[in-house]
């Protein structure tokens, strides 16, 4: 491990005991707990179930993504397995197990990651879209509708300029290919990276297929959102869709942050900054984040777990094609 990556990991567990610091500063555990032991966790069973159905849309998002069609159990298994990695293992090793998993399936990791960006980017659409949808009715700024067309409108664009990058990838990659450069070598690399990922892209330049992959994700995200509203009502059986809208965005862009594996503390942290504007109770507000995020580990842990163990992957295997991937 060196120094960059030291930095990577400090910086990530530093922010994530900074988060839960805060949260246990401000809101005392003992009520927090008090408040879990009050929850009827039957209507765990039917959550549990919502959430599996959210991770298979998204699974069926990626399948059509990505630019060899693979069934369904082996895209499924392998974002859960992703999940896991991201949970236990720091530097977004997810990313580097779902590219690992897909080896057997004749794609490259070059092949793989653009999809994952493409899945990544229509995450933040749907995220912003939600929060800053969300924050007019909370904060009462009609200038969040502006920056909600702002923002959409600059995605849009990257994703206009990747899909003429795609759409115009012979001469593109020919023009990379004529360049001359005094490291031959280097331009080698770049010109079949690019390649493989311009190949990964190919989702955006057939618009159909892009619509499809879009719509799936955004069941994939409306389910979640269920999730969230229909756990939130477990402990405040008034509580009104606006609120798990504006929760659900802002978790979405919180675990975006660096953190320790599994988003620890960060995903605690903005639930409860951004329920704690509809003046839900402290200890409540802290409750519902902890079991939210116990019930998404319930989910993607076992299932994960059981995906790797069913390829026989090794976390050794994992990092070895990490540092081959990154030189």
């Amino acid at each position: 491990m060196n120094k960059k990556e030291l930095f990577r990991l400090g910086l990530g567990i530093t922010i994530s005991i900074a988060a839960l610091a805060v949260v246990f500063y401000f809101i005392d555990p003992t009520q927090a707990f008090q408040a879990l032991k009050e929850v009827d966790y039957r209507y765990l069973i039917p959550l549990i179930a919502l959430s599996v159905c959210s991770i298979g849309v998204r699974a069926m998002a990626w399948q059509t993504i990505l630019p060899k069609r693979l069934p369904f159990k082996k895209v499924f298994l392998t974002i859960n397995a992703g999940y896991f990695l991201n949970t236990i293992l720091p530097f977004r090793m997810g990313e580097i197990g779902r590219a690992f998993l897909l080896k057997s399936s004749g794609l490259d990791f070059w092949q793989v990651l653009p999809t994952i960006l493409v899945e990544r980017a229509f995450d933040i659409l749907i995220a912003v879209g939600l929060f800053m949808g969300a924050l007019p009715f909370v904060l009462q700024l009609p200038q969040g509708s502006l920056l909600v067309i702002i923002i959409g409108v600059l995605v849009l664009t990257a994703l206009a300029v990747l899909y003429f990058m795609v759409r115009y990838q012979v001469p593109l990659l020919r023009w990379v290919e004529t360049r001359s450069t005094p490291w031959p070598n280097i331009q080698e690399r770049v010109h079949n990276n690019l390649r493989e990922i311009l190949s990964g892209l190919g989702v955006l330049a057939d618009i159909p297929r892009f619509a499809r992959a879009f719509a799936w994700m955004t069941l994939s995200w409306a389910l979640a959102l269920c999730f969230q509203y229909l756990l939130l009502r477990v402990f405040l059986p008034q509580a009104e869709i606006l609120w798990a809208v504006f929760a659900l965005g802002a978790v979405a862009l919180g675990v975006a942050m660096p953190s320790s594996p599994g988003s620890l503390g960060v995903y605690e942290a903005s639930l409860v900054a951004a329920l704690l504007t509809f003046n839900i109770p402290n200890s409540v507000a802290l409750a519902y984040a902890i079991l939210s995020h116990l019930t998404n580990l319930i989910v993607v842990l076992p299932i994960g777990a059981y995906a790797l163990f069913r390829e026989g992957i090794a976390f050794k295997s994992l990092f070895d094609y990490r540092r081959k991937t990154s030189n």
